[in-house]
């Protein structure tokens, strides 16, 4: 079965996650780079990019990106650009977008993710 996802201005839409929904399934994606978040308290998070989600054993791709905060388990892992991992994690929703409650503004619409990951290997 495949989904065709819209182009945003920021890539390709997750729409295409929609159909998973609370599904816990085994996903591959392209490791691209570390990276860095403001956690709480001004602490910095490492964090990984993977690129060109698909489900394992299926070619399409889902989404085209993916952040994930590493954690305890995966600071002692080291990936370089292009390795390929498999991991484990739930398709959920979550509202984006802008909000004012005082001005009566909603510009917000629900999109999709892939949450609390595990078993993240190489492969």
């Amino acid at each position: 079965m495949f989904i065709y996802a819209r182009q945003d201005a920021f890539g390709m839409s997750r729409t295409m996650l929609a159909p998973l929904l609370g599904e816990r399934l085994v996903f591959i994606g392209t490791f691209e780079r570390y990276g860095t978040k403001s956690g709480w308290e001004g602490r910095v998070l490492q964090t990984m990019l993977l690129k060109n989600i698909h489900v394992a054993g299926l070619p399409q791709v889902l989404t085209d990106h993916v952040w994930f905060t590493v954690g305890k388990r995966l600071g002692a892992t080291t990936f370089g650009a292009g390795d390929q991992i498999q991991f484990k994690a739930t398709v959920e929703e979550y509202e984006k977008g802008y909000v004012n409650d005082r001005e009566f503004i909603d510009e917000s619409e629900i999109d999709y993710k892939l949450s609390r990951p595990n078993n993240i290997v190489k492969i």
